[in-house]
């Protein structure tokens, strides 16, 4: 069985298209920041979660929602970005009016080298980002931690990306790959257990396009697993915080 698998030419496209694929998508450079952000809030809709707490900025009473947003930011990509590779600063921003950046502070970073600074309250400045590179940023904001975002522009099509938006669709397609992933190799085993246990009872004709469909079956079994492995490398690539914070 596997000796036919192996000299049939289907398979021979697949796996030649494969190893070209891979190496490929290997090659390709990509220059993309991604981004995660969790929040504590120490105000609530005017109350305060610890009630002996009085909170005031630059003798501003904090009388709605006061919040401290966490991100950690990474070069995503395979390729080094200098400062010179940014078209727009990066910056941290509120898209809503009752949503005000108070201030920005840098708690970390996995590479002193890179130089990281935020100049007037919310703009991110660097040297260079080695791919997993990456710094540790504390946003202290009033309104809601959704109505704050990280723009800019990469040159040569670079991305900036909200990896919160794809963790959930993360897990939902992984599940669902699973499931199709296992239904089909049981259809396939299936369909090999009955072809080889009720051979002797099958006419040659049919027996050799049973083992075609089989063939293909297969075949069509190792595409679909070959795509699902470049999505997950992909997924992968942008939304896994690197290590540095990881093991933190």
């Amino acid at each position: 069985m596997l000796n036919e698998l192996v000299r049939n030419p289907f398979f021979q496209i697949f796996f030649t298209i494969f190893i070209s694929g891979l190496f490929y998508y290997k090659s390709v450079k990509r220059k993309n920041i991604s981004y995660r952000f969790e929040s504590t809030e120490i105000v609530n809709k005017g109350k305060i979660l610890f009630p002996k707490l009085q909170i005031k900025y630059e003798n501003i009473d904090i009388k709605n929602n006061l919040i401290i947003t966490t991100y950690i930011i990474w070069n995503s990509g395979n390729d080094i970005i200098n400062q010179s590779d940014i078209a727009k600063t990066l910056s941290i921003i509120s898209n809503h009016k009752d949503t005000i950046i108070l201030k920005c502070i840098i708690v970390d970073c996995n590479n002193s080298a890179n130089k990281f600074d935020i100049n007037d309250i919310v703009k991110i400045n660097f040297d260079y980002i080695d791919p997993q590179d990456c710094v540790k940023i504390q946003v202290l904001h009033t309104g809601d931690n959704n109505h704050i975002e990280i723009e800019g522009l990469i040159k040569n099509k670079g991305k900036i990306i909200n990896t919160n938006k794809y963790l959930d669709k993360k897990i939902t397609n992984s599940r669902r790959i699973y499931i199709f992933s296992f239904i089909f190799a049981l259809i396939i085993i299936l369909f090999q257990s009955f072809l080889f246990k009720y051979k002797t009872n099958i006419i040659i004709e049919y027996f050799e396009l049973l083992t075609s469909i089989n063939g293909l079956l297969v075949l069509l079994f190792l595409t679909i697993s070959y795509c699902i492995f470049i999505y997950n490398e992909i997924i992968d690539s942008l939304v896994s915080i690197p290590k540095y914070f990881r093991d933190k």
